[in-house]
């Protein structure tokens, strides 16, 4: 299992997403973006998955990131927002 960070444009957005994570059995969170990433609403989803998950990004995310060793590598950002 890999850990990831989803930066989002807005709360509502990061908010959708932890849902449908979780209703999917997928250990997921709510928490402050971490300093070294850039974000516009200041929230993120950190979850824990095997793959990215990009399929059950709402369509407002922003990036999203894999992050290891406390150190955050960009996989994926969203060019339609």
């Amino acid at each position: 299992m890999n850990s990831y960070v989803a930066t989002f444009h807005t709360h509502f957005s990061a908010q959708c997403t932890a849902r449908t994570m979780m209703k999917a059995g997928i250990d997921a969170r709510m928490a402050p973006v971490p300093r070294s990433l850039s974000t516009d609403c200041g929230t993120c989803v950190r979850y824990t998955a095997a793959t990215p998950l990009t399929e059950m990004m709402h369509a407002d995310y922003d990036a999203i990131y894999e992050a290891a060793d406390g150190k955050y590598r960009e996989l994926q950002k969203n060019q339609d927002t």
